[in-house]
């Protein structure tokens, strides 16, 4: 499966024989707001899920760039994907143009994302254990990293098992942390590069 924004969403197009030959599968409505930030596609047997920045109308008074993050679900190879809904609600929004980062291993769905709030720049992880139906949130970095803007980079997540680890830059650095108890807490962030 491939996704490419389409006006309105997302268009996604299947190949069956290795990318020989491509078929339309389906359209993603992104309840009519433009996907600024190209989607995210991660897939666990006939599970498939799909995350995106969405622009949306109504802004956050003290955060003119933040953004909901979208979530949709596919049970059968990406032929048909529930409903969009913004999964952010309650958590911190998106950085509308920095791309997340999204993994998917049996029902567990994580997305690594960074956040916007009051134009302050963290990185955040959301959790579902329940195939994409609830989210939990964890606020990773500690950057206080004020920009009234777009970096236009997000976190690089990888897992193994119980072990989580995502990479980010901040303002003149790059950094790294891992958890090994499935996200649920992580070391403190190490200085990788420059």
């Amino acid at each position: 499966l491939v996704m490419a924004p389409a006006h309105g969403g997302f268009c996604l197009a299947a190949s069956e024989d290795g990318g020989g030959t491509w078929q339309t599968r389906t359209s993603l409505d992104v309840t009519g707001h433009e996907a600024i930030e190209s989607g995210r596609i991660a897939a666990s047997g006939t599970s498939v899920h799909v995350a995106w920045v969405n622009v949306e109308a109504a802004k956050d008074d003290l955060d003119k760039v933040a953004s909901p993050l979208y979530h949709a679900t596919s049970s059968d190879g990406g032929r048909t994907f529930s409903r969009a809904r913004a999964i952010t609600e309650g958590f911190p929004r998106a950085c509308p143009c920095c791309p997340a980062s999204l993994v998917v291993s049996g029902d567990t769905v994580r997305i690594a994302y960074r956040t916007s709030v009051k134009n302050v720049k963290e990185v955040g992880l959301l959790t579902s254990r329940d195939a994409g139906k609830t989210f939990t949130f964890r606020q990773v970095s500690d950057d206080r990293w004020e920009m009234m803007g777009c970096p236009a980079n997000g976190p690089g997540l990888a897992i193994a098992g119980d072990r989580v680890t995502l990479t980010w830059t901040r303002e003149k650095a790059i950094l790294s942390a891992s958890s090994t108890n499935g996200g649920g807490s992580f070391s403190k962030p190490a200085v990788v590069g420059a």
